[in-house]
């Protein structure tokens, strides 16, 4: 079963990072597409690729994969788990606080 309580952009969640370092205002969280990114990716993965090894999903599928925002609904497995609903984000800024406070 996928695990799923809150869908969330990977710059909604490097926003929160932010927010937590104390860098709001000052950090800025570039978003790019995947056009402009796919020859970096498919540069990087020739390049393990030419040393005889291979990411366990190449980069530039991760970039697409990404890049879609791809979405579960939380309702298809939070009962079959037993997944109570609760504040995600309210979770993660406590997380990021302990981990840049200690």
């Amino acid at each position: 079963y996928a695990i799923d309580a809150l869908n969330m952009t990977y710059k909604d969640f490097y926003e929160m990072i932010v927010e937590a370092l104390g860098q709001v205002g000052k950090t800025q969280i570039p978003v790019v597409t995947y056009d402009q990114v796919q020859a970096q990716y498919e540069a990087m993965d020739a390049a393990v690729a030419a040393q005889g090894k291979e990411h366990g999903i190449h980069i530039a599928t991760t970039g697409q994969i990404q890049a879609r925002e791809l979405y579960l609904d939380p309702q298809d497995t939070m009962p079959v788990l037993g997944i109570r609903e609760h504040d995600v984000k309210a979770a993660i800024r406590a997380s990021l606080e302990k981990a840049v406070r200690g």
